[in-house]
């Protein structure tokens, strides 16, 4: 109403922006946990139309192409790298759920799975449960794979300095995953 009526932005915390971001990020976690994955990709593309069109800021297609670029040539190094900054890093966590939760045996993928990673407030508590998932996944040969082992030490070995980024997490994990990549060299 104070949008659309009045012409108020954002004033408070009930601005357009921020019932935006409430709105859509539930949408898009609840899509994941119901299946749903080019909806949620569709979804996360109009959630950052949205907060660039009222917040403005970096355009994310720029963004996420420049930390996969950045991924993908630690993640082939024959030497395990390091995550530079926490862009990096959640969006690697995001890569490294969705590949684990590929391996599940079960007939439906279960992504959500994925839902307590998205949800999840502190870093400690999803370094835990991605342990817990690299443990409940550890049974498949193809995870001792050197982009895995690359991907996963540098998760571990890296601290972030702010708060989780959501959006990264979920960014990685609905892209086209690393691990799974082939190098010209494999073909």
């Amino acid at each position: 109403f104070n949008w659309i009526y009045k012409g108020i932005e954002n004033g408070s915390d009930n601005g357009i922006s921020s019932v935006l971001d409430k709105i859509s990020l539930n949408l898009i976690i609840n899509s994941i946990n119901n299946g749903f994955i080019p909806k949620a990709g569709y979804q996360f593309n109009l959630r950052w139309s949205l907060k660039e069109y009222f917040e403005g800021g970096d355009n994310m297609a720029d963004i996420i192409q420049d930390i996969k670029s950045v991924l993908r040539v630690k993640v082939n190094k024959k030497e395990t790298d390091k995550l530079d900054n926490d862009k990096e890093y959640y969006f690697a966590v995001g890569q490294i759920v969705n590949y684990l939760l590929s391996k599940s045996k079960g007939k439906k993928k279960p992504h959500s799975l994925a839902n307590q990673f998205l949800n999840s407030k502190n870093n400690e508590d999803v370094k835990e449960r991605l342990r817990k998932l690299y443990v409940k996944y550890s049974y498949d040969p193809d995870i001792n794979g050197k982009r895995f082992n690359n991907l996963y030490a540098m998760i571990v070995g890296y601290v972030p300095e702010g708060k989780v980024n959501n959006d990264l997490m979920i960014a990685g994990y609905l892209n086209s995953n690393l691990i799974y990549e082939k190098n010209e060299e494999e073909n």
